[in-house]
C-alpha cells in the first residue's frame, strides 16, 4: 500500500483521547460513510462529533463553522471543500487544526491537509468508488469493522456503484446471513439507502431526525427496525418512474424529464430510469422558486457529464459539476430554456469529439 494510505491510517490511529469533528455530506454516501467513521473513531478511543447540518450543495458555510467547538482534528468526507470556494473560511476557523479529506470527487491538491482519493490510492476513477467504501476500507484497515460493512453497502447503492462492488456486496450478505438478491436494490441494506433518500426528498427536518436516530444504531437489524418515516415519498417516486418515459421529451441526444413533485425526487427518478435505459442520457429537472435544478444520468456514457455541466451552467447564472456518468447543476430563474439549448449543443460537440480517430 502506498504512503498516502499509511498516512491516513496513522491519522486515525493518532485520534485516541482526541475530539474529532467529522463533516460529511448529507446524501446516502456521505451519511453512511460519516457513520462508519464516527463508530470507528469511538472504537479507537476518540471523541467524534458529527455535524448536524451542512447545507446540501453549500457545505462548510460560515454560519455552520461558527457553531462548531474547538477540536483536535477534523475529517471532511464525501465533499471537496475547495470546489465550494469555502476552504479559506474553514482555515480561518481552524487555522492549525490537523485535517484529513476523504473524497471521491475531484482530485485536488492541498498544502495543509491530507487528501485521500480512490484514484490516488487504488488507481480507480472516483465515479467507480464511493466515499462510504473508501472510508470503510480505511477504517477496517486499522480496526476490525466488518460489522459496519452494511453501512458501506448502503452507501454503494446510494451512489449507484453496485456494478463495481459485486463481490463486496455478496460478502456483506454472507456476514449478515441474508440472501443475495437478484437486484441489489432489493437487499436488506438497501432499505437504509432508500430511507435516507426518502427523508432527504421530503425535507431537511425529516432527514436530520432520521440521521439522529440512525447514529445510535451499529447493526443492520437495529437500523431496519427504525422503519421509514417517509414511505409516502417512495410511493410517489414509484408512480413517477412508471410514467417517466411518457413524460419525457428528447432533444438531440438528451432526454429531458420534468419532475414537478413537491418532493426532491428528480435525481432519484432520473437514476432509476437511466439504469432501465443505460444507453440514453437523462436530464431530470425540477423548477423551483428561484431557478431550476438539473440531474444528469447516463450509465454507458462516452463523455464526462460533470465537466460539461460545469462549463455550461455559469453562462446562465448557475453552477454545476459531478462525475462522468452522474452530475447535476442549477440555473437561475428564467434561464432554463436557454440552458437546455446550450447543454444539448455541448453534448453533441463532445460526442463528435469522441468519434474522431
Amino acid at each position: 500500500m502506498n504512503t498516502l494510505w499509511q498516512d491516513a491510517q496513522a491519522f486515525l490511529e493518532n485520534t485516541k483521547n482526541k475530539t474529532v469533528l467529522v463533516i460529511h455530506d448529507y446524501d446516502v454516501d456521505g451519511i453512511t460513510g460519516g457513520l462508519v467513521l464516527a463508530h470507528t473513531l469511538r472504537r479507537l478511543g476518540a471523541k467524534p462529533i458529527t455535524t448536524t447540518k451542512v447545507g446540501r450543495g453549500a457545505s462548510l458555510t460560515t454560519e455552520h463553522l461558527g457553531h462548531q467547538p474547538d477540536v483536535d482534528a477534523v475529517i471532511i468526507t464525501d465533499q471537496c471543500p475547495k470546489s465550494y470556494d469555502q476552504y479559506t473560511q474553514f482555515r480561518t476557523r481552524y487555522p492549525k487544526t490537523p485535517l484529513m479529506i476523504l473524497d471521491h470527487h475531484k482530485v485536488t491538491e492541498y498544502d495543509d491537509a491530507l487528501f485521500v482519493h480512490p484514484e490516488l490510492v487504488f488507481d480507480t476513477p472516483g465515479y467507480k468508488y464511493c466515499s462510504a467504501k473508501l472510508i470503510y476500507e480505511l477504517c477496517n484497515s486499522v480496526r476490525d469493522c466488518e460489522d459496519l460493512s452494511w453501512l458501506a453497502a448502503a452507501g454503494i447503492l446510494g451512489d449507484a456503484n453496485a456494478p463495481h462492488f459485486q463481490e463486496f456486496l455478496e460478502e456483506v450478505c454472507e456476514y449478515q446471513d441474508i440472501e443475495i438478491p437478484e437486484d441489489w436494490y432489493d437487499a436488506k441494506f438497501a432499505v437504509i439507502a432508500e430511507t435516507i433518500d426518502c427523508c432527504s426528498a421530503a425535507s431537511d427536518e425529516e432527514l436530520l431526525l432520521y440521521v439522529d436516530k440512525l447514529k445510535t444504531q451499529e447493526t443492520l437489524k437495529g437500523a431496519i427496525a427504525l422503519g421509514n418515516p417517509c414511505q409516502h415519498v417512495k410511493d410517489e417516486l414509484d408512480k413517477y418512474v412508471a410514467l417517466g418515459t411518457t413524460l419525457a421529451t428528447q432533444e438531440g441526444p438528451v432526454v429531458w424529464l420534468p419532475v414537478e413533485s413537491e418532493y426532491g425526487i428528480a435525481g432519484w427518478a432520473t437514476t432509476i430510469l437511466s439504469f432501465q435505459h443505460r444507453n440514453r442520457l437523462f436530464a431530470g429537472y425540477r423548477h423551483q422558486v428561484d431557478g431550476t435544478s438539473i440531474n444528469l444520468r447516463w450509465q454507458n456514457t462516452p463523455i464526462h457529464l460533470g465537466d460539461i455541466i460545469r462549463e455550461v451552467t455559469p453562462q446562465f447564472n448557475g453552477r454545476g459539476g459531478g462525475h462522468k456518468p452522474a452530475a447535476g447543476g442549477w440555473v437561475g430563474k428564467g434561464h432554463f430554456e436557454e440552458f437546455q439549448e446550450a447543454f444539448s449543443k455541448a453534448v453533441q460537440d463532445a460526442l463528435k469529439n469522441t468519434e474522431q480517430p
